[in-house]
């Protein structure tokens, strides 16, 4: 995924060409689309989880499925082991 994340930032006409074609949309839609999600970092160059994000996402749920109790903080359910071991197998930070 790292891999894939630093392509889709590095190679835009070749990254909107492709989700043009596998999503069946026009190019200048995707290409709108990828300009917005790089400039708001939608998806992090590094494949990193959005610890903000994740919490925000915990919370939602919490609400939405009418949990009882404070709502956890959304870094439980992520292990950034797997991140930074790929990393480390890629040479890269």
């Amino acid at each position: 995924m790292i891999n894939v994340h630093r392509w889709f930032y590095a190679n835009k006409e070749a990254a909107v060409a492709f989700v043009s074609k596998e999503l069946e949309l026009p190019a200048d839609q995707v290409r709108r689309g990828w300009e917005y999600y790089i400039e708001h970092k939608i998806w992090p160059n590094d494949a990193s989880i959005n610890l903000e994000g994740m919490n925000v996402a915990t919370q939602i749920y919490w609400e939405a499925s009418q949990s009882k109790g404070p709502v956890p903080n959304g870094n439980k359910y992520v292990d950034s082991s797997y991140l930074r071991d790929a990393k480390a197998e890629l040479g890269v930070r």
